[in-house]
């Protein structure tokens, strides 16, 4: 199969359902290796800190690099099942959600600009990164802080080109 029957399969399937394709793909990469991988340096301190906030409603940061997030990864490692590994992997898991969530920024963002088809080719770049893969495998703040400074970037671009009450607001809030 040539290049151009290539992009015809894939004009007959559509962009909204390449991208679900591209972003399962993504997450099912994602979750092998936060299934193999073993603990890093610091997810223990995130999951403390989710910990404390869960069970003691205690929102005190003992480490600057804490954020109440993390109180979502202690929650799937709760859920979890299977052990120590299982429980790590449950936390991990949340992870992906701000992979996808980072990568669907970026989609809609970039259709508001070009289109859909370039949108799935952006969303694509995002949500096949190692990079972000690799973040959004282990259960630190760092694929929602992505993920946040993303959004509110785009929502801020929009009260911008649009601006409303209601555009104004909700990028207010996310950035805060």
């Amino acid at each position: 199969m040539g290049p151009h029957q290539l992009v015809e399969r894939l004009r007959r399937i559509g962009p909204k359902q390449v991208l679900v394709g591209v972003l399962a793909l993504s997450v099912l990469i994602a979750a092998s290796a936060a299934w193999h991988w073993s603990a890093t340096y610091d997810e223990s301190n995130h999951l403390e800190m989710g910990r404390r906030i869960v069970q003691q409603w205690d929102f005190s940061r003992f480490d600057n690099s804490k954020m109440p997030i993390s109180a979502l990864n202690y929650l799937g490692h709760s859920a979890a099942w299977g052990g120590p590994e299982g429980a790590l992997f449950g936390a991990r898991l949340v992870q992906l959600g701000w992979l996808v969530g980072t990568a669907l920024v970026v989609f809609f963002w970039t259709r508001s600009l070009v289109g859909p088809w370039p949108a799935v080719g952006a969303a694509s770049m995002v949500a096949l990164d190692p990079n972000l893969m690799a973040h959004s495998a282990v259960a630190t703040t760092d694929a929602p802080c992505t993920f946040f400074v993303l959004l509110s970037t785009w929502l801020f671009w929009r009260a911008l080109n649009t601006p409303s009450r209601r555009s104004w607001l909700g990028a207010g809030a996310v950035f805060g």
